[in-house]
């Protein structure tokens, strides 16, 4: 039992020692990885920090410039679209409005000679009358 014992005492001491050298190589590892992979000084973030908010207003700035370049682009198109309807619909109203005076002028002047017609038939009906009333 005893050289069991003393056995097993060689083997728990022999994992003590790897579980300590590997912590300790892995504490050297991490150490390293630490080290490299470090934050940067506040100095240095705020100025990346600085440098990406430029870099995003510009892109945003740049964006907007572009958007607004498409709107205004639809918007002239757009102006143009509707100058060319209002100016199609008002040639139409002209026209219409033409025709229209055209009409009226035409049965005014058919409603004249008609009334002329019929104001010379009254007077001959009446200068007929007149002489079957002295005979």
């Amino acid at each position: 039992m005893v050289d069991q014992n003393k056995s097993n005492d060689r083997e728990n001491n022999s994992y003590g020692k790897e579980f300590f050298l590997g912590s300790v190589i892995g504490g050297l590892v991490g150490a390293t990885l630490a080290l490299l992979f470090a934050p940067k000084s506040g100095r240095e973030l705020r100025g990346d920090i600085n440098e990406q908010v430029k870099d995003r207003t510009v892109d945003m700035k740049n964006q907007a410039y572009e958007k607004g370049e498409e709107l205004k682009e639809v918007s002239k198109d757009q102006y143009i679209s509707l100058t060319q309807t209002i100016s199609e619909k008002g040639q139409q109203i002209g026209d219409r409005v033409k025709e229209s005076k055209q009409t009226i002028q035409d049965k005014l002047k058919r409603n004249k000679e008609v009334i002329e017609t019929a104001s010379e038939e009254i007077a001959d009906t009446v200068e007929d009358a007149a002489e079957n009333l002295k005979h």
